[in-house]
């Protein structure tokens, strides 16, 4: 049931071999005074989504809720489907509407799943927090590529927060890198998008040294990203991360 790259959580077998882990995870580390709180998914996205039964199944019911009939859907789209589990599911872009349905059915697919983790999470520690983070958020992501929206996913989980991945250039005669200017007001955009989803939220990934630049962030471009970030109302700023990664595609970097 593995489906794609990872496994398919609409596939109630996967659910249910994760569960035990998720919850002892949950109980032997609920009391370790080193905890702040859960992340329940990392970056959680539909990038590409399985198409198994099971998905089918979920992208069905998901058009029954979200139009009511066949009739109502087809007067909308234009269509002349005589059911619900006619509508392909479509991931690619030759078609509008099913493009369109099928993206939007990942999207609450991706805040299903989450939403999932943290409540066995909370079953076993009801006193700490439950986070979630996008890489990016809704308005920095190729929503064809990896959909994922911040305000359904952000009624999961008690914090939620953003990857703020920017361009950088290198610095000519040294050995860091700089986000260029022109290019700044992705940060701002995306942490003012957050702020608007959930006053709860924090920037979850701030990079000193970006993967693939091998060489550290200028440290005036370091702190403007920490000060935007509290500027903009983040609760909490994350620095990915204390220690890098020995084999990756995150390593050398981030660290």
């Amino acid at each position: 049931f593995l489906g794609t790259r990872v496994p398919c959580f609409d596939a109630m077998q996967n659910r249910l071999a994760a569960e035990p882990f998720i919850r002892a995870a949950g109980r032997h580390y609920s009391n370790h005074p080193a905890l702040l709180a859960w992340d329940a998914w990392n970056e959680p996205h539909a990038r590409d989504e399985c198409l198994c039964a099971a998905s089918r199944d979920s992208f069905t019911t998901w058009l029954k809720d979200t139009y009511g009939d066949v009739a109502a859907f087809n007067r909308l789209f234009g269509k002349r489907f005589t059911a619900f589990d006619e509508v392909p599911m479509a991931g690619y872009g030759n078609e509008y509407s099913e493009q369109l349905n099928y993206r939007l059915w990942a999207a609450h697919s991706v805040a299903s799943r989450v939403r999932w983790a943290a409540d066995r999470l909370r079953g076993e520690d009801p006193h700490h927090p439950i986070t979630s983070h996008s890489m990016y958020c809704s308005v920095g992501q190729a929503m064809l590529d990896r959909t994922s929206v911040c305000a359904l996913t952000a009624k999961t989980v008690d914090f939620y927060g953003l990857s703020m991945p920017l361009p950088y250039d290198n610095v000519a005669g040294s050995r860091s890198c700089r986000v260029p200017a022109d290019q700044r007001y992705r940060a701002g955009l995306m942490l003012d998008w957050c702020r608007s989803i959930s006053t709860k939220f924090w920037a979850a990934e701030i990079y000193s040294n970006p993967a693939g630049q091998y060489r550290d962030l200028n440290p005036a471009d370091l702190s403007w990203q920490f000060w935007l970030s509290v500027a903009a109302g983040a609760k909490g700023v994350f620095f990915w991360q204390y220690k890098p990664e020995r084999l990756s595609n995150e390593s050398p970097g981030y660290g």
